[in-house]
């Protein structure tokens, strides 16, 4: 899950990318209209953790108007999506939402209650200016565990759920700020500060592993604890697209620079069924990173067949962890990555181009392994060369798309 990078309209949605990639959190997809799969050279424009390319959901932009759908499923599935929106008189502003419930008694019995919302809205500044905003805010709370039917419970199909009151609990809010700016017919210049603050509580019960093992099938205790983290992320990502003959050659630039702040918040908390949820915190620990990326691509339109795509990302980061159970104490590594791409295209005809690309991507390793014990590990990224080629088309209704890399 590490290798391939998710947005959604070009912010991460990954709450640590730097310290802690779990995939605790992944939109909705009520609220997204599109998917953009970005591979090959062109996953440059985006970092880190391109190994496997890059996956970007667009969010929806409501219609003025109102719709309700829902949908019942198996498992007690119950569904319900609100989408409504407004457009001004002049139609230069607009703002909408996407509000989905959801509930159902899961399979073996893994109930969950989720709640999705998403607010949207946007106006027009100037002729050739526009700013907008994207809220959300998601909320789900699912019995779920990681621990699995014991063998025999298996083999005669058996459907319980072998850790009742253990509870996987995440919430997330978001906030990103849009400005858009049309320079000229040549130049246009997009901006986005985004902010996030997810948060994943996981509490389980400690098992009595004999009487399991005698049992066969789990036996808990009244011990409870608490894996429960935070994370907040602060950005910023702007990039100029900019029209050019460079070298006597038509073509597009792309150059870009981002950064961003993200810190969890990790907290183990010992309980008991009786005291619901609360205890001693027994280990408390921050972690935190700073990263910054410029890059720059230039597509040349060699021939109205043949266009070639060269670009290059570098990519700086700091790690950082506080233990705040162990008086404070404080380690820290850097890293910094130089990746160059290339990619090419050529139009064999209407029906058929062949494209090829080479480019290096990498992987950050977690705080939790680079600054294992608080010993700054000396630990380099996961490094890749990415190569492929290959040829696509349509033919009548028929898509397709062969490709070995």
């Amino acid at each position: 899950e590490q290798k391939t990078l998710i947005l959604e309209d070009g912010v991460p949605v990954a709450p640590g990318l730097f310290i802690g990639n779990g995939r605790y959190y992944n939109p909705r997809i009520q609220h997204i209209e599109s998917i953009e799969v970005l591979k090959g050279a062109s996953s440059l424009r985006y970092g880190p953790s391109t190994i496997g390319g890059v996956i970007n959901y667009r969010s929806k932009t409501p219609a003025e108007g109102y719709s309700i759908s829902g949908r019942v499923g198996t498992h007690n599935l119950k569904e319900a999506t609100l989408e409504a929106g407004a457009v001004s008189k002049s139609g230069d502003a607009q703002i909408g939402l996407v509000y989905t419930k959801a509930e159902s008694d899961g399979f073996q019995n893994k109930d969950y209650q989720m709640d999705d919302l998403m607010i949207k809205g946007g106006m027009e500044l100037k002729n050739n200016q526009w700013i907008g905003f994207k809220f959300g805010h998601y909320d789900n709370k699912a019995n779920i565990s990681y621990r699995g039917l014991f063998l025999n419970a298996y083999k005669d199909d058996q459907s319980y759920n072998p850790a009742p009151d253990d509870y996987y609990l995440t919430e997330r809010k978001s906030l990103d700020i849009n400005h858009e700016w049309e320079i000229s017919d040549q130049a246009l210049l997009k901006t986005v500060v985004y902010w996030s603050n997810v948060s994943r509580d996981y509490w389980r019960y400690s098992v009595d592993t004999g009487a399991s093992n005698t049992a066969d099938r789990w036996v808990y205790t009244d011990d409870l604890t608490g894996n429960n983290r935070s994370f907040e992320r602060i950005g910023f990502d702007s990039r100029l697209l900019l029209e050019n003959n460079l070298f006597s050659t038509p073509g597009e630039a792309e150059i870009g620079v981002r950064f961003f702040t993200e810190e969890s918040n990790d907290t183990r908390i010992r309980a008991t069924r009786d005291q619901d949820r609360t205890g001693i915190n027994d280990r408390h620990r921050q972690d935190s990173a700073d990263s910054f990326a410029v890059f720059a691509q230039n597509r040349f339109d060699i021939t109205e067949r043949l266009s070639v795509t060269p670009g290059l990302r570098l990519e700086s980061y700091e790690q950082k962890r506080k233990m705040l159970s162990d008086n404070n104490a404080t380690e820290s590594t850097t890293n910094t990555e130089v990746l160059p791409g290339l990619g090419m295209t050529y139009q064999i005809n209407d029906s058929a181009q062949l494209f090829a690309s080479a480019y290096k991507a990498f992987s950050p390793a977690e705080n939790g392994t680079a600054l294992d014990g608080l010993t700054d590990q000396d630990l380099e990224a996961e490094r890749s060369n990415n190569i492929e080629v290959g040829i696509r088309g349509a033919l009548d209704k028929l898509n397709y798309e062969i490709a070995a890399f």
